[in-house]
């Protein structure tokens, strides 16, 4: 599923395959042949959203682009479960498991979501459009691909010989795992929904995050968790906190033991953390919000996931992908010693949803045919944002990014000392 939003404001024709739509220009969205309407409701933008770092320049097709070995690569996760709840696999099927509780929920707050290390999506060159009949006004566009995926995955060399220690309780091996889209504008709020005080167009975020309290524990603790947080930002402000806040969790630790990030007994590997949008194929109804997670401190399940309905609307604003892996939260910072951190952060504009019977999870769009004059108003266009994170971070310095983007996937991998 993909989708473009217009970039203007006026009477306008759109060209979607061989049919022309006369419509309001400015919030609509654009679906490519063969691809289904599942973003009809985006909304687009006039003003920016990211200020990009000086010299950082539009990254295109490259040819030579290969998505990296993540674990979502090399062990796909079966298709996923549409039903609201908490998830682990068991011989490659989803099995559900209780989510964590509204009194476990309670006891540990959102994360602040920064820009840091990101992936942003930008604005390019759209179809000519104007209207129908005299006086035939007709103008260029400006287009900009919204994401479905994004991800962090990230892996030390030799974990065992470093320590890791967060600064917000001075705990040992307390970290979490981001996957942050920007602020965007609540497409779906109404006076009085999701929240007692929503209104239309409220700023809003989202996260996706795994996070882990402190050392080594046993099965049936508290130790750790995976969210999708969403808050409406407007609603937090004027009630103190006490409203605008919806999560659901799943506790990996109340199942199974749970092993430090560093030091003795630390395991090697990569761990991923994604956030997805799944919507109905129908192309009508709400989407789904998924976080997905393979945790090699969680290892008797390849992966973990809960789900959460898309009550703010992120579908069809997501354009920006950031995080990596950061203090527990309240700003701490995640202190290092003895080790380096490989982090590689991946963006897509277009997955395709598998059948429950489907082998595999999501899987990339293919690349269209050569020269297909159409789908370049829908190839991304995007560039890296490195920047120091201004909420929970770690004390390591990123060095300089690799940066690479195919027709609906952008890559950017570095590795901080």
């Amino acid at each position: 599923m993909r989708s473009t939003r217009i970039l203007n404001n006026r009477l306008c024709t759109y060209w979607i395959g061989a049919l022309v739509l006369t419509v309001a220009c400015g919030f609509a969205a654009l679906t490519a042949p063969g691809q289904t309407a599942e973003k009809a409701h985006s909304k687009a933008r006039t003003d920016a959203v990211l200020t990009v770092r000086p010299g950082a320049a539009t990254a295109t097709a490259d040819p030579q682009h290969k998505a990296p070995e993540t674990p979502s690569k090399s062990m796909p996760f079966p298709a996923l479960p549409e039903k609201i709840g908490c998830y682990r696999t068991v011989d490659h099927k989803w099995v559900e498991v209780a989510c964590a509780s509204e009194k476990e929920k309670a006891m540990h707050a959102g994360i602040v979501p920064s820009s840091a290390n990101s992936i942003s999506s930008t604005s390019h060159a759209g179809p000519m459009i104007g209207t129908l009949g005299p006086p035939y006004h007709w103008h260029p566009t400006q287009v900009q691909e919204t994401f479905d995926w994004g991800s962090i995955t990230v892996s030390q060399p030799n974990p065992t010989m470093g320590s890791e220690l967060d600064t917000l309780a001075n705990d040992a091996n307390a970290f979490s795992i981001q996957v942050n889209p920007f602020f965007f504008d609540c497409t779906d709020c109404k006076a009085g929904y999701p929240y007692p005080k929503s209104q239309p167009g409220d700023n809003s975020w989202v996260q996706f995050v795994y996070t882990q309290f402190g050392p080594a524990a046993s099965a049936g603790t508290m130790n750790s968790n995976l969210c999708v947080w969403e808050f409406d930002e407007e609603v937090q402000y004027l009630t103190g906190g006490t409203s605008g806040g919806y999560n659901n969790c799943i506790n990996p630790s109340m199942t199974d033991s749970v092993l430090p990030l560093d030091g003795p007994g630390a395991p090697t590997g990569q761990a991923e953390v994604v956030g997805y949008i799944q919507c109905p194929s129908s192309g009508t109804g709400q989407c789904t919000l998924y976080a997905i997670a393979h945790l090699p401190w969680s290892p008797s399940s390849d992966w973990w996931m809960v789900n959460a309905p898309d009550q703010q609307g992120l579908n069809g604003q997501w354009i920006n992908v950031s995080g990596g892996l950061y203090g527990v939260g309240n700003g701490s910072v995640a202190k290092f010693s003895n080790t380096s951190l490989q982090t590689t952060v991946e963006a897509y504009t277009c997955y395709t949803n598998p059948t429950p019977t489907s082998v595999g999870g999501p899987g990339a769009c293919a690349a269209p045919p050569p020269f297909e004059i159409w789908d370049i108003y829908f190839r991304l266009t995007a560039v890296p944002w490195t920047v120091t994170p201004s909420d929970e971070t770690n004390n390591l310095t990123p060095q300089t990014p690799t940066f690479t983007c195919g027709y609906y996937d952008c890559v950017m991998s570095y590795l901080s000392q």
